[in-house]
């Protein structure tokens, strides 16, 4: 183990996007401006953690009606959201064109964490 273990927190690895290390997970507003933000291992799925985070948002900003998510988010995860939180998750849609597109809502995330 590193010697920094403590500071850094632990890592993982997430076989379905091949990641090794931690993953981190934000909401952000409209704006870009975080809301919320989560560091964890790799090894924990999104969907684990997304629950809490949603949770956490919705109480540091009590206003929020409605997350959006990338296409990981769906299923389950969507009525739980609802009947948890009091919010609508909304799945952006992937544009099934070749080449870069731009994701509606998405973007905004990105150049958050870029």
């Amino acid at each position: 183990m590193s010697k920094n273990y403590s500071k850094r927190g632990s890592r993982g690895y997430d076989s379905g996007k091949r990641i090794k290390g931690r993953k981190r997970h934000i909401i952000v507003d409209t704006a870009g401006l975080v809301i919320t933000a989560e560091v964890h291992s790799a090894s924990i799925q999104d969907r684990d953690i997304a629950l809490n985070l949603f949770a956490e948002a919705k109480h540091k900003s009590p206003t929020l009606r409605k997350f959006f998510a990338n296409q990981e988010y769906m299923g389950k995860l969507q009525n739980r959201c609802l009947s948890e939180t009091g919010c609508l998750l909304t799945i952006a849609k992937k544009v099934v064109n070749t080449g870069f597109q731009v994701i509606p809502k998405r973007w905004i995330v990105e150049r958050t964490f870029a």
